[in-house]
């Protein structure tokens, strides 16, 4: 369970830095906006970026790239990261069912 709530609290953090850079970019150019995935990796890693549009290009079909990859693209990037933090923290804070039966005797978890 900890694996899930630090892959969770590592997502939080890149969504927040993402947040956190479309907030300065508002001080920088005076108008709020998200700033997309691609706009984002670019800025990080044009060199993987371009790679990797290449990549998906060459071995996907058309419709493929363009009705899923490039809406993923487009996407706000703090959006993003912030969906898959909340899907891990949830796993990493659920409560687990009590097992019935013989299970229940056998089955010690150490608290």
């Amino acid at each position: 369970m900890w694996t899930w709530r630090l892959l969770g609290l590592a997502f939080v953090v890149v969504a927040l830095g993402a947040l956190g850079a479309d907030f300065f970019n508002k001080t920088q150019s005076g108008e709020f906006r998200l700033s997309s995935l691609s706009e984002s990796w670019f800025a990080i890693s044009p060199g993987t970026f371009a790679s990797a549009q290449h990549l998906l290009r060459d071995n996907l079909p058309d419709n493929a790239v363009a009705w899923v990859v490039e809406p993923v693209f487009m996407a706000p990037s703090a959006l993003l990261f912030a969906m898959p933090a909340l899907i891990c923290l949830w796993l990493g804070f659920r409560r687990r069912k009590q097992k019935d039966g013989l299970a229940r005797i056998f089955y010690h978890r150490k608290r």
